[in-house]
Order: C-alpha cells, then sequence, then structure tokens
C-alpha cells in the first residue's frame, strides 16, 4: 500500500554558510558574541545569526550576519519585535534590507 502524505514537504535549508565567510565573522567579533543580550547572554560566539532571515532571501554576506552565543539566538528568534528594535531582525523596507540580501561573487 502506498502511503498518502498530503502536506508538501518544506523545501530544503538553502546551502551552508560558506566556511571562510563564517570564519570572517569570528574573526571580527573576535569569538564574542556580537549580540550580548544581558540576560541571557554566555559571552562567546558559537552561532552565525541571519538578521535577514534565509527564507526572505538572506545572504551569507557580512553585512547580514552577526556572531551569537546559543542562548543569546535562541533569544532573539523567540522575541522578535525586541530583535528588530536592536537591528538583530530585518524587515522589507529597513535600511539595510538590500546590503543583506545580495549574495557575494
Amino acid at each position: 500500500m502506498t502511503e498518502v502524505n498530503p502536506i508538501p514537504k518544506a523545501p530544503r535549508a538553502a546551502k551552508a554558510i560558506p566556511p571562510k565567510v563564517r570564519l570572517e565573522v569570528h574573526v571580527r567579533a573576535r569569538g564574542w558574541c556580537e549580540v550580548q543580550w544581558d540576560v541571557e547572554c554566555t559571552r562567546f560566539s558559537s552561532e552565525i545569526h541571519h538578521r535577514r532571515r534565509r527564507s526572505q532571501g538572506g545572504a551569507h554576506v557580512l553585512a547580514n550576519l552577526r556572531a551569537s552565543c546559543l542562548l543569546c539566538h535562541t533569544h532573539l528568534h523567540a522575541h522578535p519585535a525586541e530583535a528588530h528594535a536592536r537591528g538583530l531582525l530585518l524587515r522589507a523596507g529597513d535600511p539595510e534590507w538590500d546590503a543583506c540580501g545580495n549574495e557575494t561573487p
């Protein structure tokens, strides 16, 4: 019997951040969390955060990426309004929107 799945699968995640770009983000941050949410932060970066989300066309460019600790990365996605106010999440129409959606050659 053939199994029918009425819910289409989401497309696979976009390609991973290139190692060179990932390194540039961590070097820029000098190993520190660039988010530093006061209550949550462990201060050491272990994650890379996209300010313009990949689902919105966000690119792997330095202007769009921030080094983050796991707790801050989780917290900012749980509090999108506050993250937007702090410039950690972008919305269409924000001044940096276009610069964060263009892949480097």
